[in-house]
């Protein structure tokens, strides 16, 4: 552990105290103390007096010639008064004490939950033990580790939300609680990081089919950056010469269908926040255009450091990233490196099937005459489609994505082709989409003049 000075040192006369900067051992109810040697003839040793009120000490100690020590089995939780007196073989003490300090005794860490962590996962920290000030913070040597929020509940207890970076090296992760004058008490056996044994797409294949804006002009910064397997490139959208607003978007063809487990998403590395995503939404899909609802959406840690999303899928072949602010509030959108978790998809996604229920067979109307439409639809994975599209076959009528439209007025005469096509949660469209012919005929004018022909009629 690095170490850590707890309080700033204040000399009065010949005697120093300050909390020891090397890396004591710890223990409940201590405080760690050193001081400037004095240098007399008749030096016999130091004398530690503390308390629970400035200069009122209650309790002395007796440390011989030492000019460290450790105050041990004082009350916990809260704060004590300190001071140093010199003595001499006659049994007097230096007119002056040492400059007095104060502050609770090092805090004492005994447990911390969940104890096993991994790379790209954000959890709730709960630790506990003794002596948490209610400004202590906790503190982790590895910059990888990011403390997202933090709260003392009590002077047994923290939380903290903590983000494990996935460049975390694996293994036993070491961390402080600190005091805000900076005692500290640390850990060094409670977390361990697991190995990221987690797969990833290799990005060899793959391809962009479309990228909302990017710059071109000066240094460029294209979409493909985002996906060339190189850190110290990014996509930006365009900035020279006027702004692209958000929302902005990325579309990439994986170049095969695969499992997908997560994206993972690394910020620009040269230091600038600009383009840096804060709130997104990420769409998994075996075709380019059929959506459906985003994978996973939200907002991303403020932190160029690599951060992953789950965003589960099965046979998905295309990635669209849709970005909807920027960390700052600027317009544009950057990235280093998109990269995708996954593997081979072993089972192929199946095809949904949908039918038309309503009408049950072709039917004819007059024009202006209503047709009530229904439908139904199944699906291999997920039991029923995730989307609905009817198309009435005449552009005078707007398309519906409802499963049941109801009823339809066909205004135009004329033979329309009804089709319904349903789509899975992966994207995949009915390959044979059900159908249903409408015949529109004119309307039948009603007969007028209607009279009698058995009428004498006189001349």
């Amino acid at each position: 552990m690095s170490q850590r000075t707890s309080h700033w040192i204040k000399s009065l006369g010949a005697l120093v105290i300050a909390v020891s900067v090397g890396v004591p051992v710890v223990l409940a109810g201590s405080m760690e103390l050193t001081w400037d040697p004095v240098s007399h003839p008749d030096l016999a040793g130091y004398r530690i007096y503390y308390g629970s009120s400035s200069g009122n000490y209650t309790q002395s100690i007796d440390v011989g010639l030492a000019t460290s020590s450790a105050l041990t089995g004082v009350a916990d939780c809260s704060t004590h008064f300190v001071a140093v007196r010199s003595l001499v073989d006659s049994g007097s003490e230096s007119a002056d004490a040492s400059n007095e300090i104060s502050g609770w005794p090092r805090p004492t860490i005994s447990n911390a939950s969940p104890q096993q962590l991994a790379p790209g996962q954000t959890v709730t920290l709960v630790v506990t033990g003794n002596n948490f000030k209610p400004d202590s913070t906790l503190e982790f040597d590895d910059n990888s580790i990011n403390v997202l929020s933090q709260q003392v509940d009590s002077c047994a207890q923290m939380t903290a939300q903590i983000s494990v970076g996935l460049g975390t090296n694996p293994g036993s992760l070491s961390f402080d609680v600190v005091h805000g004058d900076r005692v500290y008490g640390s850990a060094s056996n409670q977390l361990t990081v697991s190995t990221d044994s987690t797969p990833m797409i290799p990005n060899t294949n793959w391809s962009l089919t479309h990228v909302s804006s990017e710059q071109l002009g000066g240094t460029p910064t294209p979409g493909s950056h985002a996906i060339d397997g190189d850190p110290g490139t990014y996509w930006h959208t365009r900035f020279l010469n006027g702004n692209d607003s958000h929302p902005h978007e990325i579309r990439i063809d994986l170049g095969t269908l695969y499992d997908v487990e997560g994206v993972r998403f690394l910020g620009r590395q040269d230091g600038s926040q600009n383009g840096r995503i804060a709130d997104y939404e990420l769409y998994l899909s075996a075709s380019d255009g059929n959506w459906g609802a985003p994978r996973s959406s939200g907002t991303l840690v403020n932190q160029s450091d690599l951060q992953r999303v789950s965003a589960v899928g099965t046979a998905v072949r295309f990635v669209r990233l849709v970005t909807t602010s920027e960390v700052n509030g600027q317009p544009w959108t950057s990235l280093a490196e998109l990269s995708v978790e996954g593997s081979a998809s072993a089972t192929p996604n199946q095809a949904p099937n949908g039918s038309i229920v309503a009408p049950s067979s072709n039917v004819t109307r007059q024009a202006g005459q209503l047709v009530v439409f229904s439908g139904d639809g199944t699906d291999p994975e997920d039991g029923t489609p995730a989307q609905w599209s009817w198309d009435f076959g005449d552009p005078a009528i707007p398309d519906s994505t409802a499963q049941n439209p109801g009823s339809v007025a066909f205004p135009n005469v004329g033979v329309f082709t009804v089709t319904l096509t349903v789509t899975d949660a992966d994207g995949l469209a009915d390959p044979s989409p059900a159908t249903v012919t409408v015949t529109i005929v004119p309307t039948l004018e009603a007969a007028a003049n209607l009279r009698r022909t058995d009428v004498k009629i006189e001349e």
